[in-house]
């Protein structure tokens, strides 16, 4: 099968199946792991997470992963603040090794950063407060 046609029964799957996920928050990675591009994607149900692993696939990327948080991080709202970090530090072998992290809130949007540091420390177990990050991108949504 083609991957346009796989990627249709997939999407087909995935509209039968009942929204819960409201935020697809996908990473593409180098071999070494660490992270190149990252895609958002708002308010598509169940579709948002396989929409945001689409993007990235589409620009090219091979390994490409879902960083779902669940409701724990705020990733099954449908409207409230968002924020993603970005943070990057060197592995043992001193290869530099970029992570990131979404996190949202109905709150706000010191919440969503909150949520936003536990997504990247569940994708990144040796990432570290010390290491720090940056806000690449925040809002409402």
């Amino acid at each position: 099968m083609h991957l346009r046609t796989v990627s249709l029964l997939v999407f087909i799957f995935f509209s039968s199946m009942s929204a819960q996920a409201q935020l697809g928050f996908a990473v593409a990675k180098n071999r070494s792991g660490s992270s190149l591009d990252y895609a958002l994607i708002f308010n598509e149900g169940y579709q948002s997470e396989y929409l945001a692993k689409l993007d990235l696939k589409e620009k090219g990327f091979q390994r490409v992963y879902n960083l779902n948080g669940g409701s724990e991080r705020g990733h099954n709202l449908r409207s409230g603040h968002y924020v993603v970090i970005k943070a990057v530090r060197k592995n043992y072998l001193g290869k530099k090794i970029i992570s990131y992290g979404m996190g949202a809130s109905n709150n706000s949007a010191e919440e969503a950063k909150r949520r936003a540091i536990s997504n990247l420390k569940q994708y990144d177990w040796a990432w570290k407060e010390v290491h720090g990050y940056s806000i690449i991108e925040e809002g409402r949504f």
